[in-house]
């Protein structure tokens, strides 16, 4: 008798595996088909041309440090009575134009002309800045960044005990009935921002529960391209720290420390760069068009208190906001009726930082209207004027 059933437990263990390995395949088909819907439908609504004066300059600064190794605009970027002659938007975007840059450079260096920034004094508004082939050759990177982020989704809902039916449903209503679908087809950074935080969630909760150092490492650089795409997220970043620290309690003082040193350094060095670059551009650290962290930390106890409340608040005051990134709301419950409070906690904090940023200065009627009118295409055009 001992014979016969000496082999169950491995004929279970096999069983189990299979099935796994199974659910596995399943769920790397669905997130490959997701992709390709998401970004197949934002290839189909995509404008290849700029939305914003920001996308302008981080574009064609992405065009100056590619092809001329400098983060000065020369020609400067002239627009209205403006004249930008070095790039104060998100530096996180234009080094993921870098990439795209290089696998059409064939091209720029056959014709030397699209190499440079668009020129004319005559023309306070010059088409040739919001309507051109080099933008329009890479203008697929933020719907590629936006699919990729509902495979995120997927995957992380799925990690949390979601049904594949359910998590697909998530990625579908995030990738085509949120913010982020509008988004996929500007020239913003907002959804480089929210692909690279919801990496960070996804690295941190697959990681072992040990925090080996080289995957540690990797989710710290992840988090430090954050910063350096919307430095307003550095109060997710101290969040998401602290999450880790929590679940090193058991470990020795110095694996603790030796823990937040790797996950903290190289959002250290992004610091660095981000003031570095600034001080360069500007000649002050945190001289820029806009001043996320100014706003955060104004140098008040009182200030900054309100600011980081209002970052993390703002999807609540905007009630529209809040509801439009509830695919990412649906694992909350999840988490919350297994008991997992820590990792209710990281995904409640990075689905406040997703939203925050959506409606952030102002942008929600944007989003929601497109900014498509006739005679008005993507808010960049001046209005017709009868001469």
């Amino acid at each position: 008798m001992h014979s016969r059933l000496s082999g169950v437990p491995l004929v279970v263990a096999a069983d189990s595996a299979g099935r796994a390995s199974a659910r596995l395949g399943r769920d790397r088909q669905l997130t490959l088909l997701i992709g390709v819907t998401l970004f197949a439908y934002y290839l189909l609504v995509l404008g290849g041309h700029h939305y914003s004066i920001d996308g302008i300059v981080m574009f064609q600064a992405a065009k100056r440090l590619f092809f001329h190794h400098s983060l000065v605009l020369d020609s400067p970027v002239l627009w209205d009575t403006a004249v930008i002659r070095a790039s104060g938007w998100s530096l996180g975007l234009t080094l993921a134009y870098l990439p795209l840059l290089a696998l059409a450079s064939p091209l720029f260096y056959w014709v030397p002309s699209l190499q440079e920034i668009p020129y004319n004094p005559s023309l306070p508004y010059n088409p040739a800045l919001y309507s051109n082939l080099p933008y329009l050759l890479c203008s697929w990177l933020n719907p590629l960044i936006t699919a990729v982020t509902g495979c995120l989704v997927f995957r992380l809902a799925r990690l949390l005990g979601m049904t594949p039916r359910w998590a697909a449903a998530a990625a579908l209503a995030y990738g085509v009935a949120s913010p982020a679908a509008a988004y996929a087809r500007f020239d913003f950074a907002q959804p480089l921002a929210g692909l690279v935080l919801t990496a960070a969630v996804w690295r941190l909760l697959t990681t072992s529960p040990a925090f080996p150092l080289r995957p540690l490492f990797l989710t710290g650089a992840i988090l430090g391209f954050a910063f350096l795409t919307r430095p307003e997220f550095a109060v997710l970043i101290a969040w998401i720290l602290a999450w880790m620290l929590f679940h090193c309690r058991g470990m020795s003082r110095r694996s603790v420390l030796e823990r937040a040193a790797v996950l903290a350094g190289p959002v250290g060095i992004a610091v660095g760069i981000y003031v570095a670059t600034n001080w360069f551009k500007f000649g002050g650290a945190f001289d820029m068009v806009h001043k996320p962290l100014a706003y955060l930390f104004p140098g008040s106890p009182r200030g900054t208190f309100q600011g980081v409340i209002g970052l993390l608040a703002s999807p609540l005051v905007s009630g529209w906001a809040f509801l439009w990134v509830a695919p990412l709301d649906l694992p909350l419950v999840k988490l919350w009726r297994a008991g997992r409070v820590a990792a209710f906690l990281v995904w409640l904090v990075a689905t406040l930082g997703v939203a925050a940023g959506l409606a952030w200065a102002g942008y929600r009627i944007r989003v929601l209207l497109g900014e498509s009118r006739a005679g008005n295409v993507g808010g960049l055009q001046p209005e017709p004027t009868n001469s």
